[in-house]
């Protein structure tokens, strides 16, 4: 994320002159008596852990701007003018995607000696629309936060709620898979898996975490609810080291309320950082790996089989970086992390143990980026990433799946066997301009995605039982029939992509790439002092999808009603798309026309759509699927089921707690008697 810090202007009362700095372009410092801005005056910047300096000068009203500023450090902002006494503003924390503004008044040579001042820069952001939280390193640090998932950090924001086992939070009431997640600037979201992020950090290499809820400028997209975004940390000019391990015995656990039994929960995460300097000044490096070993018992409380059963999850987490500057202009960083786990679970309450699954989720990413200030006014920030994510999801027993509505679970879990991967290259290019009143940038960001996966389509077989049914299943007693049957098939027509055999049942999948092609331009136009205009648009183009029409305004404002940075009042209007992912597709083309039978009645037949039907040609484009073709198979889909429903009974029990069909596919057919 990018950090900017900048200067308003100098102005001379009397004896006395006052140096506003900050990120507002065009501020203007208003006094009594003969107070004037100073053009001229000299800035030098400094980074006390990295050694990063920078220069400006004020223009003629005395203002003055960084624009892209690590976060990782503290600064140092030295002020000199020729007759006058030099000040410093040492120990300035910045933090990412801000625009703080720092004031400074400065004395006559004759009245001062230079004199140096110590704090932090201003909190409240007085030059942007938009709503966002942000949680710096030391928060961080302090905070304790259990099973150490920084994503849990989101839940302290206002319209944020949601746990992040996987990334499943909510802002403002939109769907996790609404929320786009960005680290260092590139994205850390799975768009097939949807409501997830891609690749976990250990909190101690988490420099900075932020959440945008509302209002966020140009720059980001693809969210309909806000942005989740995190700087990692890098490595200064000390070495520093770390080793932790947090353990959490089980023996200590008390009765759990509903089985009166001791359930214990272990849980041991140990890991250790290390960062320090390769060349003083120039090359730094940071490293670390985090451990989570996790033992615990999921209670069932379903009177078929109650009780506490195993669950495991074991997850590794490693993370590397480097920053080099290439030049005193040119700065450049390159990251890598993975994050692998695996667990079984996915059972508890209702469900019992052989309704689980076993879940293996691996990831990994290469990330670059490369900071350049081509003058005094404007900087280029320049950013790839390769990633790759795996997702695999098997089950613990054969199928069906057996539903007693508020009763008993058991059987595959029919959302399983899955295996989804994801290849993201992506480039993004920001170019930041200051022109005093005006600060304007703009950017293009290019993602190539290719995905593959294998989605099971109910293939499993799903019996419902209402609520009340008597249990077990018997075959001779209709009041113990179910009252649902839903099994979805392999649609010929779509390819389908394997990664493995998942025998008996195929399985529809994807095999699919596109580009997502983003452009972005916002001009910060500080109208008068204490009021800024964010005027901005973006436009974003999936070639998976037919849409062109894609052009979102970004407009907001910013009152510092005193124009003391104490009190702003906020506005905004915003136009916001999410990206299309494969999901609403493949649910739509992965099973044939009335392939998911429904039984509503004992003794009624459920088969599949005819074969002269099941050969027809789709209509539907090779590369999209529109809204209206959508509608027409939907339809044409009621249409067929009505036709081919006929009388048939359901498949006897083999024994207490599973029901196995006599037929293939989707006959029902009576058992003799």
């Amino acid at each position: 994320m990018v950090r900017e810090t900048r200067s308003p202007r100098l102005r001379r009362s009397g004896r006395r002159n006052r140096c506003r700095s900050g990120i507002r372009a065009g501020q203007h410092l208003r006094s009594v008596g003969q107070n004037a801005v100073l053009p001229g005056v000299t800035l030098a910047l400094k980074n006390t852990k990295t050694g990063l300096a920078r220069a400006e000068v004020t223009d003629d009203r005395g203002r003055y701007h960084f624009i892209a500023l690590p976060v990782v450090g503290e600064y140092s902002l030295t002020i000199e003018l020729a007759g006058f006494a030099s000040e410093e503003r040492a120990g300035l924390v910045f933090q990412a995607n801000s625009k703080p503004v720092i004031d400074f008044t400065l004395k006559l040579a004759s009245l001062a000696e230079a004199t140096t001042v110590h704090g932090a820069a201003p909190i409240l952001e007085t030059r942007k629309a938009e709503l966002s939280l942000t949680v710096d390193q030391q928060k961080i640090e302090t905070m304790p936060l259990n099973g150490r998932n920084y994503l849990d950090l989101a839940n302290f924001a206002n319209g944020v709620h949601g746990a992040a086992t996987r990334g499943d939070l909510s802002v403002n009431g939109q769907l996790g898979r609404n929320i786009d997640y960005v680290v260092d600037g590139v994205s850390n979201k799975v768009i097939e898996w949807g409501d997830a992020s891609k690749t976990g950090l250990s909190l101690d290499v988490v420099q900075e975490f932020q959440v945008i809820t509302s209002q966020f400028s140009a720059e980001f997209g693809h969210s309909l609810g806000g942005i989740v975004s995190a700087v990692t940390k890098s490595g200064t000019n000390e070495f520093h080291g770390t080793g932790y391990i947090y353990d959490r015995p089980g023996r200590f656990d008390a009765k759990n309320a509903l089985t009166g039994t001791v359930t214990p929960f272990n849980q041991q995460q140990f890991g250790t950082v290390v960062s320090g300097p390769l060349v003083r000044n120039r090359t730094h490096f940071i490293g670390s790996y985090e451990g989570t070993n996790q033992d615990s018992q999921l209670v069932v409380t379903s009177v078929v089989q109650p009780g506490a059963f195993p669950a495991t999850l074991n997850r590794h987490q490693a993370f590397s970086k480097a920053t080099h500057r290439l030049a005193d202009n040119h700065n450049a960083q390159l990251r890598f992390n993975l994050d692998h786990n695996e667990n079984i679970g996915q059972f508890g309450g209702l469900v019992l143990p052989d309704g689980g699954t076993k879940g293996k989720r691996a990831s990994w990413e290469l990330q670059g980026t490369t900071t350049s200030v081509l003058s005094a006014k404007t900087v280029n920030e320049a950013r790839f990433q390769y990633s790759r994510f795996v997702n695999e999801s098997t089950n613990l027993a054969p199928g069906p799946r057996v539903i007693y509505t508020g009763f008993a679970t058991f059987g595959a879990n029919n959302g399983s066997p899955q295996d989804i991967r994801e290849n993201r290259m992506q480039f993004n290019d920001k170019l930041s301009r200051d022109f005093g009143a005006h600060r304007t940038f703009a950017g293009v960001d290019v993602s190539h995605i290719a995905k593959t996966g294998v989605f099971n389509a109910d293939a499993v077989g799903v019996y419902t039982f209402a609520a009340g049914t008597p249990y077990p299943f018997d075959a001779r007693n209709p009041a113990t029939f179910p009252t649902q049957f839903t099994q979805g098939f392999t649609d010929p027509r779509r390819p389908i992509s394997l990664h493995r055999d998942f025998a008996p049942f195929d399985f529809a999948g994807i095999d699919r790439s596109y580009v997502n092609l983003d452009l972005f331009a916002q001009d910060d136009w500080e109208v008068r002092r204490g009021f800024t205009l964010n005027l901005g648009a973006r436009y974003e183009k999936q070639t998976s999808s037919p849409d062109n029409n894609n052009i979102m305004p970004r407009t907001g404002f910013a009152w510092d009603i005193g124009k003391d940075g104490r009190t702003v009042v906020r506005g905004g209007f915003g136009r916001t798309r999410k990206i299309c992912s494969a999901s609403p597709v493949i649910s739509r083309l992965r099973s044939r026309p009335a392939a998911t039978p429904v039984c509503s009645r004992p003794f009624q037949r459920c088969s599949r759509r005819s074969r002269r039907d099941s050969a027809r040609p789709s209509a539907a484009p090779s590369r999209w699927i529109s809204a209206r073709w959508i509608r027409r198979r939907a339809r044409r889909r009621s249409a067929t089921s009505s036709r081919s429903a006929s009388r048939a009974s359901l498949p006897p029990t083999s024994h207490s707690r599973s029901i196995t069909r006599i037929c293939e596919g989707a006959i029902c057919s009576a058992p003799s008697t």
